[in-house]
């Protein structure tokens, strides 16, 4: 209400005439006249001079009615940006994504994302799956891209599927294989991730599963790591099929047990409890589109499970 006695004082202040600003406004000289006289009680000051039918702004309400005229034209421009916002024109939007998945993944879907929304300020959160889930739920995050922990929460819409691969050095035996089975890597060195990983935690599951225990030879936070320790000839590394392998592209075969390869979903994780923007809600649906086209490790024949 306050915004309307505001434009309704910057009307009279720039017509000098209760009559004139009443028919511009739509509105009765006496109603007009009634809600200048609330709005100067309010304020606690007199905006007119009353020169018999004449009226002047005091010096107070010089002073004001540019301050309100200020005051009207950011409430427009609020109403302008929130129809933008909800159109998913404008607004923020923070995404988390682990290492592997903001390099082989979000880097080059969001220069094409950027430029068809470039009035959406994309903050970006690296982290771990497990991490990354705990930010949506604590609102940190809009949406996460990662694989939801059974039983939460939050809710996921699948993506692409995540496979382990084995990455050997030139010249293994299992260099060309289609697959290459958990069991079969029982005498190999292996360079394992750290266990924060997924496909770690995957990886030592179907292990323990087998009944076997792998020749760790070092764990590691990076991936990339493990991929100089294999073209030193030190081991077999089992990586997540996000990371870009580059000249080891051909020294890599899928994980499986027992004709299955490991793999798990990579999905959008968001808070059902808290309202999804446009913005958030055009993003999910392009990199769905996306994916659905091409995703890191497509040609190991890695599937969607859900």
């Amino acid at each position: 209400m306050k915004l309307l006695a505001y434009k309704y004082f910057v009307t009279i202040a720039g017509q000098l005439s209760f009559s004139r600003a009443s028919e511009e406004l739509n509105i009765s000289q006496s109603a007009l006249s009634r809600q200048i006289r609330l709005l100067e009680e309010d304020l606690g000051v007199q905006l007119f001079h009353r020169i018999g039918r004449r009226i002047e702004l005091t010096q107070v309400g010089h002073i004001l009615v540019a301050q309100c005229r200020t005051l009207l034209k950011d409430a427009d421009q609020l109403v302008i940006r929130a129809k933008a916002i909800s159109e998913g024109r404008d607004g923020i939007l923070k995404i988390g994504a682990t290492p592997q998945t903001l390099e082989s993944v979000l880097a080059s879907f969001l220069l094409d994302f950027r430029r068809k929304a470039p009035g959406i300020d994309i903050e970006l959160i690296e982290d771990g799956s497990n991490r990354l889930e705990e930010h949506v739920a604590d609102g940190d995050l809009d949406i996460a891209i990662g694989s939801l922990s059974p039983g939460s929460k939050l809710e996921c819409t699948p993506l692409f599927p995540l496979g382990a691969l084995a990455v050997a050095p030139d010249g293994s035996s299992i260099v060309g294989a289609k697959a290459i089975d958990v069991q079969e890597l029982a005498l190999e060195r292996i360079l394992l991730l750290r266990p924060t990983f997924k496909t770690r935690q995957i990886f030592d599951g179907i292990c323990q599963v087998a009944n076997m225990r792998p020749k760790v030879l070092v764990e590691s936070y990076s991936p990339q790591c493990l991929l100089a320790l294999v073209r030193a000839r030190l081991g077999i590394a089992i990586v997540p099929s996000t990371v870009i392998l580059g000249d080891l592209r051909n020294n890599a075969v899928p994980v499986s047990y027992d004709g299955r390869l490991l793999s798990f979903d990579m999905s959008v994780i968001r808070d059902p409890r808290r309202h999804m923007s446009s913005a958030a809600q055009q993003f999910v649906d392009e990199l769905s589109q996306a994916t659905q086209i091409n995703f890191p490790g497509k040609s190991f024949g890695f599937q969607v499970a859900n």
